[in-house]
């Protein structure tokens, strides 16, 4: 985690450096510079506009219209030019456990599906107050996550929202929207963090009948075993 923060701050400072159009070069000589054809035009407009009282025929720059990027955060271009559209990946921690998947999609609008060994780590409290009990639920997981790209903080850097769902083996169904943050690595490969709000309904009963406890009474997960919150990190390789 402290290294993908690094290689996102690194990639914030380099794009800050990037030039903008308000620097101008300074001249270096004095020496006349003999007129393109553009600026005799302009220069002859000038005295239309003068004999005419004040009124040209050309319009101004500011009346022309040019397209505007539907997503102005992702108008920054790229480091990297090559394909984006389809990738496989291995994960770890929450979203997809320990395993493998695939990303099909654009830097604005895509699709992953993965999934593999994820146990759920569950705690116990009894009711009488007593210590709480911690145990490791084996369990398998499938997920898929659809995302839409929103702004790309660098050249290397886009940030965007994901909508995930889940199905765990223990847990069951889960459920929620989420942030990522995907890095170039190089022209095939990315690193991506994921963070999704899950909501699995059916966690706290599950969880009970799994390890063998009362049907109620006491807590798991401190009253909160339904909010299955986390995070996961992807190494994609496009293919």
């Amino acid at each position: 985690m402290a290294l993908f923060a690094a290689l996102v701050c690194v990639d914030l400072a380099l794009a800050g450096e990037q030039p903008t159009s308000s620097q101008t070069p300074t001249a270096t000589s004095a020496s006349p510079v003999p007129k393109s054809s553009d600026e005799a035009n302009s220069d002859s407009d000038i005295v239309t506009y003068q004999l005419n009282g004040g009124v040209s025929a050309r319009p101004s720059d500011s009346s022309v219209k040019h397209p505007k990027e539907p997503w102005p955060g992702l108008a920054r271009p790229r480091v990297y030019d090559d394909q984006r559209s389809y990738g496989v990946f291995a994960s770890a921690l929450f979203l997809y456990g320990l395993g493998l998947g695939a990303h099909v999609g654009t830097p604005r609008l895509g699709l992953e599906v993965g999934g593999g060994f994820r146990p759920v780590i569950a705690t116990y409290t009894p009711p009488s107050g007593d210590n709480s009990k911690v145990k490791l639920l084996g369990a398998w997981q499938v997920a898929a996550v659809a995302y839409v790209g929103l702004y790309r903080l660098g050249p290397r850097t886009d940030f965007g929202l994901l909508a995930g769902y889940g199905f765990n083996t223990v847990t069951l169904h889960a459920a929620g929207p989420g942030l990522y943050l995907q890095y170039d690595l190089s022209s095939k490969f990315a690193l991506q963090l994921e963070t999704l709000f899950a909501y699995a309904p059916e966690a706290d009963r599950r969880i009970r009948e799994k390890w063998s406890l009362p049907t109620t009474g006491g807590s798991v997960g401190g009253g909160l075993a339904n909010l299955q919150s986390g995070g996961a990190v992807t190494f994609i390789w496009f293919t």
